[in-house]
Parts: C-alpha cells; sequence; structure tokens
C-alpha cells in the first residue's frame, strides 16, 4: 500500500509541541528533524502484520516553518558530510527530503544512527527573519534505548470491510512488544489513490492524543464516504535522541524512529432511503417502513415544517417495521421523517 507521506511529516511536526524546553522566541522554523520509518502491511487474511515487500524503509528530513514560506530554503547535512538540498512544499507550509530503501541495512548503510552510536545531522536553514541559522539532530542510542518502536497490528479486519458509515465505528489494535505513553501513536483513514485524509486522531503529544498504552479508537459516523475502498494507517513514534533546543532558540531539532503499519478498509454502498408510509391515516397515526438489514433507524416527529423540533420517537434495527403514534391524539398535525443512522 502507499505510504501517505504527509502523515507521518504531521507527525514529526508535532513533536515540537511534546518535546521540553522550547525557548518562548518566535523564530521561522518550528522544528527540523530526521525520522527513519519502517513500514508494514496486513492484509484482510492475514495473521499478522508484514514489512512491505518493496521499498519498505524510509529515511525523512524535514523542516517545518512557523509560518507558511518563512524558511525558503533549507540543507541537510549527512554524517557522511553530504550536502542534500530540501524541496518546499506547495503553499510554503514544509521543506522535506525523502528516500526508500529496499533494507534496513541500506537505509542504515546511508543515513546511519542510532545503531551506529550517537550520530549527529546538521540542518542549514534560511530564513526570512532569523538569517541562515544551523541546527542538528541527533540519534543517541543511550535516549530511551533509541530503538524502533514494536509493530501495531489492527484486529478484526473482516470486519472493517463492510464498515456501515452511518454508525460510529471502533478500532481496536494489538502492540507486539513493549511502549508507553512516552510514545505517540496516531491512527489515519484516507483515501488509496489521493491520500486525502477522512479521520485522523489527534496528532502524537497533543491533548487527547493517543499513545503507547492506546489500543482503540472510535471513527464518528460519516466520517468516511460510503462505497469506498480505503486504507487505515496505524503510526507508532519514538522520539530516539535528546532534543536540541539551542542551535536554533525557538525551533527544535529532533530525531525518530516510526513503525507504521497500513491495511485495508472499506464502507458499505450508500444507505438506500427508507420508504416510509402510513398504514393508518388517522389519529393515532400508524406508520411503517422498509430499509435494508443491518441498519440503525430513528423515526422523528414533528408537529410543523416552518420551524420544526423533530423528536425521536423510537429506534428500529431491523429491515422493516411500524410505529404507532399516540402522542398524534393530541396534536392537529404530525409529520413524520426516517433518519439513517447514528
Amino acid at each position: 500500500m502507499k505510504r501517505s507521506l504527509p502523515l507521518l511529516l504531521a507527525n514529526l511536526v508535532l513533536l515540537a509541541v511534546f518535546l521540553p524546553g522550547r525557548s518562548a522566541k518566535a523564530a521561522d522554523a518550528l522544528l527540523y528533524g530526521v525520522i527513519k520509518t519502517q513500514l508494514y502491511t496486513q492484509a484482510v487474511s492475514a495473521v499478522s502484520a508484514s514489512p512491505l515487500p518493496a521499498n519498505g524503509f524510509v529515511f525523512d528530513a524535514l523542516v517545518i516553518p512557523t509560518t507558511n514560506y518563512s524558511i525558503t530554503n533549507a540543507i541537510l547535512g549527512t554524517p557522511s558530510s553530504q550536502q542534500i538540498p530540501l524541496h518546499l512544499v506547495t503553499n510554503g507550509t514544509a521543506l522535506i527530503f525523502q528516500q526508500a530503501f529496499s533494507s534496513q541495512s541500506a537505509m542504515d548503510g546511508t543515513y546511519p544512527g542510532p545503531s551506529a552510536g550517537t550520530i549527529t545531522y546538521g540542518m542549514t536553514m534560511y530564513a526570512v527573519h532569523d538569517g541562515v541559522p544551523n541546527g542538528s539532530a541527533s540519534y543517541a542510542p543511550s535516549f530511551f534505548g533509541a530503538s524502533y518502536p514494536p509493530v501495531p497490528e489492527p484486529n478484526n479486519l473482516p470486519a472493517a470491510q463492510s464498515i456501515d458509515n452511518t454508525r460510529d465505528c471502533t478500532f481496536t489494535w494489538i502492540i507486539n512488544g513493549s511502549t508507553s505513553a512516552n510514545d505517540g501513536v496516531q491512527f489515519v483513514i484516507r483515501d488509496y489513490s489521493s491520500n486525502n485524509v477522512f479521520f485522523a486522531s489527534p496528532f502524537p503529544f497533543t491533548s487527547n492524543a493517543l499513545n503507547g498504552l492506546s489500543d482503540t479508537v472510535t471513527v464518528p459516523y460519516y466520517s468516511l464516504p460510503a462505497g469506498s475502498n480505503l486504507v487505515g494507517d496505524l503510526t507508532i513514534v519514538r522520539v530516539a535522541g535528546s532534543p536540541n533546543t539551542n542551535a536554533y532558540p525557538g525551533a527544535t531539532g529532533a530525531a525518530a524512529l516510526a513503525i507504521n503499519t497500513s491495511f485495508p478498509v472499506a464502507t458499505r454502498p450508500a444507505a438506500v432511503p427508507p420508504v416510509l408510509r402510513f398504514t393508518q391515516k388517522h389519529a393515532p397515526f400508524q406508520v411503517s417502513y422498509t430499509g435494508e438489514a443491518n441498519r440503525i433507524y430513528h423515526l422523528l416527529s414533528a408537529t410543523n415544517l416552518v420551524n420544526p423540533a423533530w423528536t425521536n420517537l423510537t429506534n428500529f434495527s431491523t429491515s422493516s417495521g411500524s410505529y404507532t403514534d399516540s402522542n398524534s391524539l393530541h396534536n392537529s398535525r404530525t409529520f413524520y421523517r426516517m433518519q439513517v443512522g447514528p
């Protein structure tokens, strides 16, 4: 499955909020750093996630400006003294460099750390107000072990292939290894071809965000498009070196390791509008409906259509049913409608 680059970059963007010791001084850059990611995929029928068969190891370097275009250019300095320019993305919201590899050894050979010891990457930034600040981000084996987080695996993927988008949907997962609240987690559902995001849990290390102890998330009703084949991403991010808040005051340099598991998600076709009819046309009115199986229906009523206050009379979970409205004996007129979900 295709990797969603913007989502993994967003994980790093928000590390700047989490990392301690940030200066109150406004800087043209919010965050700069590097991230090494291992990509996994889990098929519907699989009992566990598997490494992505091609280009499953990705190195990213990035700079996140405080405001759009406040950093106009940036150059990554590697431990081997390479000077690599970063690409300014549309709207000036980030500068990035990315390279994919077929193996971890190939990635580590080109971009070492943290297995090779303390490894430092430099970043030269060309700022609108701050001149040409130089920063650095380091991988350090002594920093919480500086190891990749374990692989997350979603549960019950067969059920995730027929999601009713008119109802809340809860996803759960297991993590095959040790994690803590210091690890960041994000759950995302996106379009396969365009990477358009339909649902994303709060960014790691922000208020109400998931962490390494989390194992469930609820996607609200109507968040996902009906009749669509989608991709879920479950990402764990781990800071792998002491953050640098001194080199460029006001900005944070960070080195991180991440694991991302992608998996298929599919939604049911759009709900067929239920047919509502009167089966008793005098008070008390009796109405009946026909719809679809495995949907939730709500019968609503109001006494006017100028400024209606719709009241839920009852709920149905079957494809057909009827209801006698005793309250209609006390109203001069009553209007009815059916709502599908949540």
